[in-house]
């Protein structure tokens, strides 16, 4: 378990500073409807409430987070025009959540601004505790990754975890298993387009020849009404 890692599950230990249901914008510009929690300095997520319930560790009042984002490497905060919160982090990535409450405006909008207060004083925090931080201690905090993917399932389609890195028995990078899910995912559909058009020329070609033979067949009919004509023309002689 990475140091990171080590303190994410410290936060696991004590009582949240808030919890909800969002809505957050994939990359894939669905939004998806989450559980989320502010523990410390982390905002993460469960795909439901009773998720947090599941493989809870000695010691720890939920189970691991699917995502959980590091408040201290996030930048800015804003809400914008339809209140969404939008997050960059100091590398520029974008998340963006909205309340689940569509119908009312007011509601939504003082849903979005309790979130807003805490992740913005948690950012002003960081800002005024990093001015005393020693070099050594700022070389640290740049390398460690805003996302922190730690227990995503192969079905999940949260795809927006792009500096993530994901915990998993291998110890693999996050980007690289997703790098190697896309090109297998290139593969299939290399062979599902090879397939189709294989089965579009088939059907092609298929095509042609039913209609060679269908021509064949008249101009042989033809030939043979020609050839009774003929023979009835010189009966009548």
């Amino acid at each position: 378990m990475s140091s990171q890692e080590n303190d994410l599950n410290d936060y696991l230990k004590v009582q949240h500073d808030k919890e909800g249901i969002l809505m957050k914008l994939s990359s894939k510009n669905v939004w998806q409807k989450r559980y989320y929690q502010i523990r410390g300095p982390y905002l993460m997520y469960w795909a439901s409430q009773s998720s947090t319930k599941k493989g809870i560790s000695k010691g720890n009042l939920v189970g691991t987070p699917n995502v959980s984002i590091d408040l201290r490497l996030i930048n800015s905060v804003d809400i914008l025009k339809g209140n969404v919160l939008v997050l960059t982090s100091k590398s520029k990535q974008m998340f963006s959540l909205k309340s689940i409450n569509k119908n009312d405006e007011k509601v939504a909008k003082d849903d979005i601004t309790s979130w807003y207060d805490i992740i913005n004083d948690q950012i002003i925090e960081e800002k005024r505790s990093s001015i005393t931080d020693t070099p050594e201690l700022t070389k640290q905090k740049q390398s460690r990754p805003t996302v922190l993917v730690t227990n995503m399932s192969i079905d999940d389609d949260d795809d927006d975890v792009i500096d993530g890195t994901k915990t998993s028995s291998t110890g693999k990078n996050g980007a690289e298993e997703l790098g190697q899910v896309e090109e297998e995912v290139e593969e299939v559909e290399e062979k599902v387009d090879e397939s189709q058009i294989n089965e579009q020329m088939a059907a092609a070609t298929k095509v042609q020849a039913i209609t060679r033979q269908k021509m064949s067949q008249k101009k042989v009919e033809n030939i043979r009404k020609e050839k009774e004509q003929e023979k009835q023309e010189k009966a009548t002689l």
